[in-house]
């Protein structure tokens, strides 16, 4: 069972990364550097053109979103609202310097990840879908940044805030003041050193560019969402400092104010929607800055790459997509920056060109456009750059249709695989099959490690699509089972749920979608109860009241499954596309509620849901023995559950408060890590039988995923282990029961509160138990997962006692479901690569669905090995 199941499980695994390989492109980076000579001559003392000022100070305040800023925000009443309006200072300068002071809505370009918008600021290239995953993995920046130009003049660049830019640039800086950033509940360690050195630096003389980074108001919305008191004390600390500077700024020095990113109303941020792409961003001088002011003015954030660098004068950055920000220039400036920034993008594009040779004829009738011009009209090389950005955007959404051709045949050779193996319920896998696949693994392996050597793609398809036919009609003729009523009802749920998958509006309303199959699926139950108990009372000729008495007996707790599947939408997390859904107060972080009333009944639901849990499951534990381990065991169980409540009583704590407790928190989950282990350990070893092992180990687990999931899914959590471990008696039908926890752990991903969004990921749960800035960072990532896929580990260990009779197979059957589904999932993403919601909806989709597989493939194997170990202790010592 084993040696199937790894294989299987590998295979998998590599025919995902075969296909993201050709779905998930990467862009081409080019590895070369502008100079003073390359555009404009360098004959005269300025490198491109004059520069308007000598110096300039750049202030990052991470989550900076434009409505933050604006002053003409509109929505709640001033005074109610705790982010907007709370930078007056700012506000002030907008109104009344207009000729001084610039302010635009800054549109970041998705994914809305910090070190994504980092490099885009500093190099103005953009991003492609998949460097979001490289967000928590900074590397040096290997492309041209401005950074490196301002070193290539002579000149100094001087860093303080988040270690992030440290990362990107280890040996740029000429002096830097860095701290750690990862940790999301420390509000204030980085600003306040940022804000120790400051000023002391703003006083020195031999810098030319001061880059400072705040974090406080991206922790802020992180930990407790914008419309919270602390962000209104975060707002108000930046526009003093920004008041400070402004004061004191030298004649010959720029500032400029923005958001890397914007955050959506529970503080997230990754993804595109309007709330997190767009940032504030201020510029403001003593002198005049503004020549041409426009009305509400919006500038992507690649463009104030090629605007700070012709405003101090340095060669813009090789691989520079931005056009200049045409305010900052007057007219007699305006013609000479256009024209360097144009035939700068141009030179990129050409250069790119020899690299990607199919973007050629559709830069070139761009290039006859513009050199049938006048590269001195503004207007016509403005239009000549829009139209070099469309091109590369569109050439950095493309894909290699040979890696995903092959990534999908190799999944349809695995299930088809799979399948057959199901359908002779086959324990064991020949050697030629063996060594078959494992040739086709190592060449998927070679692709998937950059290998795409034609013959190799070549090779892989024949074999693939030869071993898919081979096997196909060996499942034709195997021994098939029989196809009942309830076995075609499964089916058919399935099948519509995997094809659902197609339409982006259903994929948006997924949820709905798998309560409906789930609530249909009780259905039919409480149909078969009625059939089997009708057929009964005929045999038995038993009277009608004898009837109603069995009918109302089996069917009472499934209505009340139906009850509880329509209350959990209460706890399902929207997403911008449900332009009808209203979240609860459950959905949030009990620190993110600012009503102390609701916060209270939170706490106290959560609390009342910690007893349930060990009453529950104590008592179907719970045996005669006077062992001192027994005690023990009893005992912890409820002092984990303690420390879970005294982990949420924290949150009830101001911010200030919680800071010098933080230890103790850390303290509490640790405790809980560590005793659920010890529990699951002595659970295995002490029950009885399989099915106490199961529910001795969810006990055991349950504080632990009670204090990651957080209080507000401390109902929906205790309702799905009541399910898990009870459907073997409310749901009679082997197929119907497997099916219907197959769907259970699909909706449960909801009911916990997420979604298939980059900015629905819970990074609040890498920090609990764990302190901010932990080496490891493997562990915090591994508490992420287990939040995500919480509902697919509860089930997949829940499998053995759910599914008493031929339990390896239901396993076995188990991944083959999540397996198909996931193919469904990929195969929409080939169908609807050109859709306008690819990268909106489909990819995060494909991703998360990805993820999830190898999720439940490492889980399902614990749970196997558990079973394993369990079923050979009960033969050894059968008493």
């Amino acid at each position: 069972m084993f040696g199937r199941y790894l294989l299987l499980s590998v295979g998998y695994i590599l025919s995902l990364l075969v296909f993201q390989g050709g779905f998930l492109l990467k862009r081409h980076e080019l590895q070369l550097f502008s100079s003073c000579g390359d555009v404009v001559s360098s004959a005269s003392s300025s490198c491109w053109i004059k520069p308007s000022f000598k110096r300039a100070i750049w202030i990052v305040v991470d989550a900076l979103r434009y409505d933050f800023v604006d002053p003409e925000a509109s929505g709640p009443l001033p005074g109610v609202s705790f982010f907007q309006h709370q930078m007056p200072n700012l506000e002030h300068l907008i109104r009344t310097q207009p000729e001084n002071t610039m302010f635009a809505r800054f549109i970041a370009d998705p994914p809305t990840t910090t070190l994504q918008r980092l490099k885009g600021l500093t190099s103005g290239s953009l991003p492609t879908f998949i460097d979001a995953g490289a967000n928590f993995a900074a590397t040096s920046i290997g492309e041209d940044n401005i950074v490196d130009q301002i070193r290539s003049t002579k000149r100094n660049v001087t860093f303080l805030g988040d270690d992030t830019w440290v990362s990107l640039y280890p040996t740029q800086f000429h002096r830097t003041y860095a701290m750690p950033s990862f940790d999301i509940n420390d509000l204030h360690s980085v600003d306040s050193m940022v804000l120790e050195n400051l000023f002391s630096e703003i006083a020195r003389p031999d810098w030319q560019l001061l880059i400072v980074h705040f974090l406080g108001v991206d922790h802020c919305g992180h930990k407790y969402g914008p419309d919270h008191l602390e962000m209104k004390f975060k707002l108000r600390q930046m526009d003093t400092v920004i008041k400070n500077i402004t004061q004191n700024l030298a004649d010959d020095t720029i500032l400029f104010v923005m958001g890397d990113h914007g955050m959506t109303m529970t503080g997230d941020h990754g993804g595109d929607s309007e709330s997190e792409t767009n940032a504030a961003f201020v510029a403001y001088a003593k002198q005049k800055i503004v020549w041409n002011q426009r009305h509400q003015p919006s500038v992507y954030q690649v463009d104030f790459v090629p605007t700070l660098s012709l405003l101090l004068d340095f060669p813009i950055p090789f691989s520079n997509v931005g056009r200049l920000i045409e305010e900052f220039f007057p007219a007699s400036a305006l013609v000479k920056a256009s024209k360097a920034n144009c035939w700068q993008m141009i030179r990129f594009v050409q250069s790119y060109v020899e690299k990607q040779p199919h973007l050629k004829p559709h830069v070139d009738w761009i290039l006859r456009d513009f050199e049938n011009g006048q590269e001195n009209d503004v207007e016509k090389n403005s239009v000549v750059m829009r139209r070099l950005q469309e091109v590369l955007r569109e050439a950095w959404t493309s894909f290699d249709m040979a890696l995903m051709r092959v990534g999908l045949i190799s999944f349809v050779d695995f299930l088809i695989f799979h399948l057959y193996l199901l359908a002779n319920r086959s324990n064991s896998i020949t050697i030629a099959s063996f060594a078959v696949r494992s040739g086709v693994m190592l060449l998927e392996l070679a692709v998937t490690l950059g290998n795409e050597a034609q013959f190799i793609v070549n090779a892989l398809d024949m074999i693939l699509v030869s071993s898919t036919i081979f096997y196909f009609v060996l499942l034709l003729f195997s021994r098939m089972p029989v196809i009942t009523q309830r076995v075609l009802a499964a089916a058919v749920f399935f099948v519509f749920y995997c094809a659902s998958m197609v339409s982006n509006s259903f994929v948006v309303y997924e949820s709905n979608v798998l309560r409906f199959i789930i609530q249909s699926i009780f259905a039919f139950c409480i149909y078969e109860c009625v059939v089997f108990a009708r057929q009964k009372a005929r045999k038995n000729l038993n009277s009608l009241s004898d009837f109603a008495q069995a009918v109302t007996s089996d069917i009472k707790w499934i209505l009340l499954c139906v009850v509880a599947t329509r209350v959990f939408s209460a706890f399902e997390r929207c997403r911008e596309e449900q332009v009808d859904c209203e979240a609860t107060f459950f959905t949030g972080s009990l620190s993110a509620v600012s009503d102390e009333y609701e916060k209270r009944i939170r706490f106290l639901i959560g609390v009342f849901c910690l007893f349930v849990v060990q009453m529950r499951f104590g008592l179907a534990r719970k045996r005669k023995s006077n062992s001192v381990i027994w005690k023990l065991s009893s005992a912890s169980s409820w002092i984990a559950l303690g420390a879970v409540a005294l982990h949420w009583v924290l949150q009830l704590l101001p911010d200030a408060v919680f800071q010098r407790l933080q230890s103790f928190s850390l303290g509490c989950a640790q405790s809980v890590y560590v005793l659920g282990l010890l529990n699951c350990v002595y659970a295995i070893q002490s029950a009885e039988d399989v099915r106490l092992t199961v529910i001795g180990i969810l006990h055991a687990l349950a504080p632990t995923l009670m204090i990651i999931l957080g209080d507000g899914m401390a109902i929906p959590l205790l309702v799905l282990l009541a399910l898990v471990t009870s459907v073997v008696n409310i749901v009679q039908n082997n197929v119907l029961r497997f099916v219907l926890l197959y769907f259970v752990s699909l909706y449960g991903f909801f009911v916990f509160s997420h979604q298939p969004t980059l900015s629905a990921i819970p990074w609040q749960a890498a920090f609990i138990g764990i302190p901010g800035n932990f080496a490891l960072q493997a562990i915090p990532a591994f508490l992420v997962l287990l939040h995500i896929f919480s509902s697919h580990f509860i089930v997949s260990f829940s499998l053995p006692s759910s599914m008493p009779w031929r339990t390896e197979e239901w396993i076995f059957g188990y991944l083959f479901l999540n397996a198909v589904k996931t193919f469904a999932v990929a195969g929409t993403a080939f169908i609807q690569r050109r859709h306008l919601m690819v990268w909106k909806i489909f990819a995060p989709k494909f991703i998360y669905d990805a993820i999830s597989l190898i999720f439940v493939a490492v889980t399902s194997i614990l749970a196997l090995l558990v079973l394993r170990l369990k079923t050979r202790q009960l033969k050894k010592f059968p008493g």
